[in-house]
């Protein structure tokens, strides 16, 4: 999916803190190109940094919750 809330709810699952991401994950949503080809409309320069920044605390939750979790296998 290139729905980056439905990806942030399944994470939820697993870590409360991801359901504060919601609204950064719409943001980032609008970027994706389903299509795997980006458009040809332009992110501006302040869309470019806050998705950085967005993407940034979405990795730092990620990290927290490998390292309090540890390695995991499912099947």
């Amino acid at each position: 999916t290139h729905d980056l809330r439905e990806l942030c709810q399944l994470c939820a699952s697993f870590q409360a803190g991801y359901l504060e991401l919601e609204d950064d994950c719409d943001f980032l949503t609008q970027f994706a190109t389903p299509s795997g080809f980006p458009s040809f409309e332009r992110a501006t320069q302040e869309d470019a940094e806050q998705a950085l920044d967005t993407l940034q605390g979405i990795l730092e939750l990620g990290q927290s919750q490998k390292q309090s979790q540890g390695p995991t296998m499912t099947m």
